[in-house]
């Protein structure tokens, strides 16, 4: 995706505001990295998730801590890839809990090809896959029980 011209250049101080406020309003967790992953900025939904002023996720260890161990390989991978893709995955909240999440990650390229920008999007869908898990273990223990009826007759 070729960089708008808002992204190609640096903005002004009042883009920059205007970007922000947009950023902030979204309800998903929202960051920019530039084009060597350096955190260029993270919305309101981000940071309270996390715990962080934007200066403190700023000076963190890279998106690998926050994730859950076994979901860091295929992060990395993601991260490192840097193309237009999504992946689910679990992120730990400022308590220590972890939900699920849907993230995309969206590079934003210049006339040459070259990535200016990196848009990281998190959607929460761990009710969604709570809800899926409890529907499916009651669907089997149903199943069970049928068996077990059947099996008694």
């Amino acid at each position: 995706m070729l960089a708008s011209s808002a992204w190609r250049k640096q903005p002004s101080g009042k883009e920059r505001g205007k970007l922000r406020l947009i950023l902030d309003l979204a309800p998903q967790l929202t960051a920019v990295y530039g084009p060597n992953h350096e955190r260029l900025y993270a919305n309101r939904v981000l940071l309270d998730y996390l715990g962080f002023s934007l200066e403190e996720w700023r000076q963190s260890p890279g998106p690998g801590n926050y994730v859950y161990p076994d979901d860091k390989e295929r992060s990395d991978v993601f991260f490192d890839r840097a193309s237009a893709d999504e992946l689910e995955l679990r992120l730990r909240r400022r308590d220590g809990s972890y939900r699920w999440f849907l993230t995309r990650l969206n590079p934003l390229r210049d006339e040459q090809g070259q990535i200016t920008r990196c848009i990281f999007t998190g959607t929460d869908i761990d009710d969604g896959n709570q809800a899926e898990e409890t529907l499916r273990l009651s669907v089997d223990r149903d199943r069970i029980t049928s068996m077990f009826a059947l099996s008694r007759d």
